[in-house]
């Protein structure tokens, strides 16, 4: 009868004992994982704040970083004013005493709009510009694109209206 005991107890504890370790290995890893979660909670990402480059800075030497806004001199994205808003400011500014308007237009409609090749927003859009011919391109969220170049006279207001192609064909043909 002892003997059929201590065989009983050896068979449980052999049974039981990789179990009794997969516990312990779970019960470790949780205090790891744990104490990850709190560094990564009080770790603080730095600031990539950065300047804009300036038209005297060449490709050859670099942008020296200022110390007072923690910039990076490899950085040259600005954390102001998004460019389309940037670009949009600058024609409504160089437009002078009798502005033109343009109406931007895409079907399909919210495509990023550029004029004169620089982003100005995205469509439906009125744009007030000096009079004068532009290039008007726009981009879909597909890539579809279209463009077109249009004139604009003074105190008028000129409706674009551009129906966006596939950048790639949907279909070919094999002969």
């Amino acid at each position: 009868m002892r003997e059929s005991y201590k065989i009983a107890v050896l068979i449980l504890l052999v049974g039981l004992g990789p179990r009794l370790a997969c516990a312990q290995d779970a019960a470790e890893s949780a205090v790891i994982s744990g104490n990850s979660s709190m560094a990564t909670q009080s770790f603080k990402v730095p600031s990539l704040l950065t300047r804009p480059a300036s038209k005297t800075d060449s490709p050859k030497t670099p942008a020296t970083a200022d110390a007072k806004t923690n910039t990076s001199p490899n950085l040259i994205v600005s954390p102001g004013v998004p460019p389309a808003e940037a670009n949009r400011k600058a024609f409504e500014s160089g437009s002078g005493q009798h502005p033109a308007k343009m109406l931007l237009r895409s079907v399909p409609a919210n495509a990023e709009v550029f004029v004169n090749d620089l982003t100005v927003g995205r469509a439906p859009l009125l744009l007030v510009v000096a009079p004068g011919t532009y290039k008007v391109g726009m981009r879909g969220q597909r890539q579809e694109w279209g463009d077109e170049t249009v004139g604009v006279m003074p105190d008028e207001t000129q409706v674009v209206l551009i129906h966006l192609r596939s950048r790639y064909p949907s279909s070919i043909t094999l002969h």
